[in-house]
């Protein structure tokens, strides 16, 4: 991430950013109830990692020399797919893909130290 803080603001300090995100998943797994719902015995997912854009603004306030107080918006955008393959009787494996497109976005309130 590239970050600029902005210094004509007094002791508040705004700033930028921007960047990129590695988005990966771990533990992926299905819920009974998606394979009951298909009528299968058993499901497995697996969900591509992705790279994408990543955007922050905020500011920071210093409390004193050390202490400070910061608050920030984030938000990056997610696009992955997801290949679901259900074990079905009768069948055999059904696999289904899905697209996933999604827009988190992060609030966060920090009390930083500084070393």
């Amino acid at each position: 991430m590239v970050r600029y803080t902005f210094a004509d603001f007094g002791a508040i300090k705004p700033y930028v950013g921007i960047g990129m995100t590695y988005t990966f998943f771990t533990e992926q797994q299905s819920s009974p109830a998606f394979t009951a719902a298909l009528q299968g015995t058993n499901s497995s997912i697996r969900l591509k990692s992705d790279w994408g854009l990543y955007a922050r603004l905020g500011f920071e306030y210093p409390i004193d020399q050390r202490w400070c107080v910061n608050m920030e918006y984030s938000r990056f955008r997610l696009k992955t797919s997801a290949a679901v393959v259900t074990q079905t009787p009768g069948f055999g494996p059904i696999t289904r893909h899905v697209a996933i497109k999604d827009s988190p976005q992060i609030f966060g309130l920090t009390l930083g130290y500084k070393f």
